[in-house]
């Protein structure tokens, strides 16, 4: 499933101290829009905000999609850098293309990654998925079946690498994130936020 997007209209957002920071909407081919954003002289700070304020919502947090060359070390430059300001990665997922890599990522600390991303030049989008917490394997049956009895389409799904007091989790991309929410919900899965995942 590709990620790759036609950019539509800039907008140009205030921030509160009167500042302006640029971001561009694309929109992919599921439908969903997304924004990448180009911080230039603008404070990581105010970003930060910004991220962490639509993150805490509903349930549903941030992935970044990075898009990289299929080239040596482009995983690693990827890990170090977040690495090198104490961002995690809490689940990784990769796809490969015939001349690139999606490197879909689920990290504590989105605020601090994106700014990072963008100005040691990584190309990237950002996109909403669920985070849910499975204590056994018996409960993914309960995740899946939830989603089926609801109709819900799942694009991808990949496990987290670790979360917080050594819990387990999964990373779920959905059509319906605000609907699929309810139903777990309802059926006794936990939906985790991204203050859960931060350390």
């Amino acid at each position: 499933m590709s990620e790759k997007a036609a950019p539509t209209q800039p907008v140009n957002t205030p921030a509160d101290s009167g500042e302006i920071y640029t971001c561009q909407i694309y929109t992919n081919e599921l439908g969903s829009d997304f924004s990448r954003c180009f911080l230039g002289s603008h404070p990581c700070s105010r970003m930060a905000h910004t991220l962490t304020k639509k993150s805490s919502h509903g349930g549903v947090i941030k992935q970044f999609s990075v898009f990289a060359e299929n080239k040596v070390g482009r995983l690693h430059d990827v890990v170090s850098l977040l690495a090198g300001k104490d961002v995690h990665v809490l689940a990784l997922c990769l796809v490969d293309t015939t001349d690139s890599t999606i490197i879909r990522l689920v990290v504590d600390y989105p605020e601090v990654a994106a700014p990072l991303l963008t100005q040691h030049g990584f190309n990237h989008s950002l996109v909403e998925v669920l985070a849910v917490e499975i204590d056994t394997e018996a409960r993914l049956s309960v995740v899946t079946s939830s989603l089926v009895q609801a109709e819900i389409n799942i694009h991808y799904i990949y496990p987290f690498l670790m979360r917080p007091n050594n819990r387990t989790g999964l990373v779920l991309r959905l059509e319906d994130p605000d609907l699929a929410t309810d139903v777990l919900k309802r059926n006794m899965v936990t939906v985790l936020t991204q203050t859960d995942l931060a350390r």
